[in-house]
This record gives C-alpha cells, sequence and structure tokens, in this order.
C-alpha cells in the first residue's frame, strides 16, 4: 500500500494562496470588461465592431481560466478536509 504523506498546513495555505490569485486575476478580467466597455461608448464604427467581439471573447476565454482555477483551489481545499479528516480517525 503506497503511503500518503500531507502537511494540512501547507495545503490550506496552497488553496489560499491559489484563491488568492484567483481574486486577483478575477478583478482584472473585471477592470478590462469596463475598459472595453467605456471604449464602446467613445468608439462606433465597423472596427470598433470587430474589436468588442475580439475582446469579449478573449474576456470570456479569460474567465474559463479563472473558473478553472477556482476549480483547482477548491479540489486542494477538498483533498486536504478529505485528509484531515481521514487521518483524525486513525489518530
Amino acid at each position: 500500500m503506497t503511503k500518503i504523506v500531507v502537511s494540512f498546513d501547507n495545503m490550506s495555505g496552497y488553496s489560499s494562496s491559489l484563491n488568492s490569485k484567483r481574486e486577483e486575476f478575477n478583478s482584472v478580467i473585471t477592470e478590462m470588461k469596463k475598459i472595453v466597455e467605456d471604449l464602446r461608448i467613445s468608439w462606433v464604427g465597423v472596427d470598433s465592431v470587430k474589436f468588442r467581439e475580439n475582446a469579449t471573447n478573449y474576456l470570456n476565454n479569460l474567465k474559463v481560466v479563472e473558473n478553472s482555477l477556482a476549480d483547482a483551489c477548491s479540489e486542494v481545499k477538498s483533498q486536504n478536509n478529505l485528509y484531515q479528516d481521514r487521518c483524525s480517525k486513525f489518530n
């Protein structure tokens, strides 16, 4: 049987760090959306429409990355809780 060695404090710290960076990433996405929206008000024409479409696609893809970071954070936190729960049953 393979032995699992876990530092609960480290895993919790990594989960918190991931979540903090995810929140920062999400803030950047929100700021970029506002910039694109502000630009929409100031720029009208065929080129502006294409720019908005490209920017919207880009920002949507960034949101997918942000959601993946949220999933990773949740997974690390969940696994840490699971390991702690199981470890406490054996101690």
